[in-house]
């Protein structure tokens, strides 16, 4: 599949919004699903368990094409091409724009922010019973309480 200009700025637009490679190419999949070449179709007599190892094979061969082509379009690859610069950073810019609201901007805001995550994910840590979940939920808790911490000690 040879990308054109509409699939490059795709790739740049989210990799400037700080997705990975990975989503990038799931996103770009889902956005361009008629753009990607399909399988051969079911021959009369081909084995249908046979036909389903073949797409199977077809999709991850294409998935890695496109995660091949799209990750020099992130900006931190060295063969970045220079025309989408301007696109990463206007998007950026734009991005976190969105995120860097007026109430965010006060001390006590995040403080407050943070406690309540964190009691949100403290009291998730008591109610699961899944042990691959609750570990999860300690680690996030014991971060947000380093964070929540080292931010009471900067001011």
């Amino acid at each position: 599949m040879n990308l054109e200009d509409k699939h490059k700025e795709f790739a740049v637009v989210c990799f400037a919004r700080f997705m990975n490679i990975a989503a990038t190419v799931d996103a770009f999949r889902e956005e361009f699903q008629n753009d990607i070449p399909k399988p051969a179709p079911l021959q009369q007599n081909q084995d249908i368990e046979q036909y389903h190892l073949q797409v199977e094979q077809h999709k991850r061969s294409t998935r890695e094409k496109i995660y091949q082509q799209l990750r020099r379009y992130n900006v931190t690859h060295p063969q970045f091409p220079q025309k989408y610069r301007e696109l990463f950073h206007q998007t950026r810019k734009e991005y976190l724009t969105c995120y860097l609201l007026e109430e965010l901007q006060s001390d006590n805001t995040i403080n407050n922010e943070l406690e309540t995550i964190y009691g949100f994910i403290k009291t998730r840590l008591f109610q699961n019973i899944n042990s691959e979940q609750t570990i999860s939920n300690a680690k996030l808790a014991h971060s947000l309480l380093k964070t929540i911490a080292s931010y009471k000690i900067s001011k």
